[in-house]
């Protein structure tokens, strides 16, 4: 268990996507047996028109709108009604606001948010962060990490992050990389909706998706899996009861970005995966200026643990570096494994 949960916190940050990884091998396959039928009646994404494009110089032409002009006796009757109202719906109101300003749940650190929004918004549309992936210092590949336009998932507008890793020339030898995983998660409350895995690999390939039903807090898994000589595919199914808030393992890396870091703090969340409620606790340990490709760049170094069930278990040295911005980006990963040390560095940021 405490390697398994080492591996996908990794994973999903890039460090060792590669481990993963898949293989264009697929024609031993049969892909219709990743079907997912139950998964696609649960789960619609569908995307937001963009705005029609105005012409240079040409204004806008507002809608028509009826409107009625406000009689006396209607402002008199509001005047009325509001004098009328009591101190206790006044309380009740302002009670109201202040749960409405409040931060849930109480396991996460609420500075820097209203409500469940932070005050300064790190995502960036069209943003892609673009990384190198080396191990004992040979480069292993590269891994992507994209802000996706909205898209509505069930009719809620909502977040769509995308995760890409490509094996290096090199290690493509070995094994050969092409992974990818899509993250949807709520505009509104940041709470994730769904993400999709697409793992191909040169004995096996395999399909995850997952579904988070806020309406039940019920989250579901799907994991399906063909093995290379294996006529029938291996399905596990995962449905439980899960916490408040809690984040999936790709949508808390964007979601850690949304908190206000100060060396000492340690931040906790509440993570929801294959059948098991997790905290990621994350503590600031020190702040440090990184070099990359396009400069010099002030950061926070955080490291996460992970609390299963009340007991803490150890995975390891993982570091995360975060620029010390609004936007709190990712630059630098380092996982210590077995043998050695995988480092993913930030390569390229667009915009």
């Amino acid at each position: 268990m405490i390697n398994r949960h080492k591996i996908f916190f990794v994973c999903l940050l890039g460090g060792v996507a590669f481990a993963t990884a898949c293989s264009s091998l697929f024609k031993d396959y049969n892909m219709k047996d990743l079907e997912n039928k139950e998964f696609d009646k649960e789960v619609h994404i569908t995307e937001i028109p963009a705005p029609p494009v105005q012409e240079p110089g040409v204004e806008p032409i507002p809608p028509e709108k009826k409107l009625e002009p406000v009689q006396e006796k209607q402002k008199s009757k509001i005047k009325i009604k509001k004098e009328k109202i009591s101190k206790v719906e006044s309380k009740k109101e302002e009670k109201a606001l202040e749960d409405k300003q409040k931060h849930y749940p109480d396991l996460e650190d609420g500075e820097g948010f209203v409500g469940r929004q932070p005050i300064e918004n790190p995502f960036v549309i069209g943003e892609e962060l673009q990384f190198s992936v080396r191990y004992f210092g040979v480069e292993a590949g590269k891994f992507t990490l994209t802000t996706k336009p909205f898209v509505e998932v069930n009719g809620k507008k909502s977040y769509h992050f995308s995760y890409q890793a490509r094996s290096s020339s090199v290690f493509s030898l070995f094994y050969k990389v092409e992974d990818s995983a899509e993250s949807y998660m709520d505009a509104e409350m940041l709470v994730p909706y769904s993400y999709t895995i697409t793992a191909r690999e040169s004995k096996q390939v395999r399909d995850v998706k997952s579904f988070f039903n806020w309406k039940t807090n019920i989250a579901k898994t799907w994991d399906k899996k063909i093995k290379k000589g294996e006529a029938e595919p291996v399905i596990k199914d995962y449905q439980w009861d899960m916490k408040p808030y809690a984040q999936s393992v790709f949508s808390v890396p964007f979601y850690l970005r949304c908190f206000t870091l100060q060396v000492g703090k340690e931040l906790a969340v509440n993570v929801a995966h294959e059948g098991e409620n997790i905290i990621m606790r994350a503590k600031v340990v020190r702040e440090e200026k990184l070099s990359t490709p396009y400069g010099k760049i002030d950061t926070f170094v955080i490291k996460p643990s992970f609390q299963i069930d009340g007991v803490f278990k150890p995975v390891g040295d993982i570091f995360l570096w975060l620029s010390k911005d609004k936007y709190k980006r990712i630059v630098r990963i380092e996982s210590k494994i077995k043998i050695g040390t995988i480092v993913v560095s930030v390569e390229k940021v667009q915009p």
